[in-house]
């Protein structure tokens, strides 16, 4: 079909769809051990991401790190990756443009469990950034809870 359309379709209408006939032949020739694969013809940027549960082995989409305010939530930062770079990879970049967007350290930051392996970060404005994960947190609240005492975190 797609030889058909290069053949049939006139010079003026071939140039139109180039882009669009060009992804069509990119899925249509893709292996099924090839790297970098089309996953959708509406959205050719979406990756693959390998989550490793068993009830969901892969999701499809992009990377987005979001930074909100501890105490208001508040979005601060926001970056679109467009790599599968591993959690740990993008911390930087989003911990720079928060600096770069207000003009202030930031003095902890509370992560998912996503970022495990990073305990600090280097930061242009300041010596290093402490990660705290958020389950330790949220454990350290809940156990407060359980003993009665207000939690601190």
């Amino acid at each position: 079909m797609l030889r058909e359309l290069h053949r049939k379709l006139p010079a003026d209408r071939l140039n139109h769809y180039s882009q669009d006939l060009q992804l069509l032949a990119k899925v249509l020739a893709q292996q099924k051990s090839d790297t970098n694969k089309t996953y959708s013809l509406h959205e050719p940027h979406v990756k693959c991401y390998t989550k490793g549960k068993e009830h969901k082995k892969f999701e499809f989409g992009s990377k987005v790190s979001i930074l909100v305010t501890q105490t208001t939530g508040v979005i601060v930062g926001a970056l679109n990756f467009s790599s599968t770079e591993h959690d740990s990879k993008t911390i930087t970049a989003a911990v720079e443009q928060y600096e770069r967007l207000t003009n202030k350290k930031a003095k902890s930051i509370f992560v998912d469990r996503g970022y495990r392996g990073v305990n600090q970060i280097k930061s242009k404005k300041q010596e290093s950034v402490f990660l705290s994960l958020i389950k330790t947190l949220l454990d350290k609240s809940v156990k407060g809870m359980v003993d009665g005492q207000p939690s601190n975190p």
